[in-house]
């Protein structure tokens, strides 16, 4: 149980940083073209 507690978690984490990522490269569209990240 501790286990799937732990991978829950940290599914949990990536979602969010995917979330945050997504949010950040909306908000900030023209930083991420000029640096030429896609």
């Amino acid at each position: 149980e501790l286990f799937e507690r732990a991978l829950f978690d940290l599914k949990a984490i990536v979602h969010a940083q995917r979330l945050k990522y997504a949010a950040q490269r909306i908000a900030r569209n023209d930083t991420f073209t000029a640096l030429g990240i896609r």
